[in-house]
């Protein structure tokens, strides 16, 4: 009796520890934030946002250089494009009207660095440089006069 008395309460210690000891994702901030995890697993998931734009000049620039239309690749794919004549912004705000807002999805670190290019027409890259895109929140890139 005693020996199962014992057994029963190791296997109850075992049950509570493990339970105690729960993984996942322990930033709140995270689209998958886990309130009762107990241990973070780095399976943290966020989205934020990077957004292009120029003003209406730069624009006009680049449609008498003979692009009517811009690529935008973020992480090596091609994820949007748009006619260059709408591609036009008094100021950048990200998801505005006249700049291209990007989603980006990604696990692990709060924030993440892409490269990134724009591409006009026969797919001749224009500009192209790095960002770091933080969770829940969008990062800015202005592009200038080619």
């Amino acid at each position: 009796m005693k020996k199962s008395l014992f057994y029963l309460s190791v296997f109850g210690a075992l049950i509570m520890f493990q339970s105690c000891n729960k993984n996942g994702c322990t930033n709140p901030e995270a689209d998958n934030y886990n309130p009762d995890a107990k241990s973070e697993d780095f399976s943290c998931a966020y989205t934020g946002n990077v957004f292009f734009w120029c003003n209406p000049q730069v624009s006009d620039s680049l449609n008498s250089l003979g692009h009517s239309i811009l690529r935008f690749e973020v992480g090596g794919d091609i994820v949007d494009s748009t006619a260059t004549v709408s591609f036009a912004s008094v100021a950048g705000d990200c998801g505005g009207v006249g700049v291209m807002t990007i989603p980006q999805s990604f696990t692990g670190n709060n924030e993440w660095k892409y490269k990134w290019r724009v591409k006009g027409d026969n797919f001749v890259t224009l500009y192209e440089g790095f960002v770091t895109i933080p969770g829940g929140d969008c990062a800015e890139v202005e592009l200038g006069y080619p």
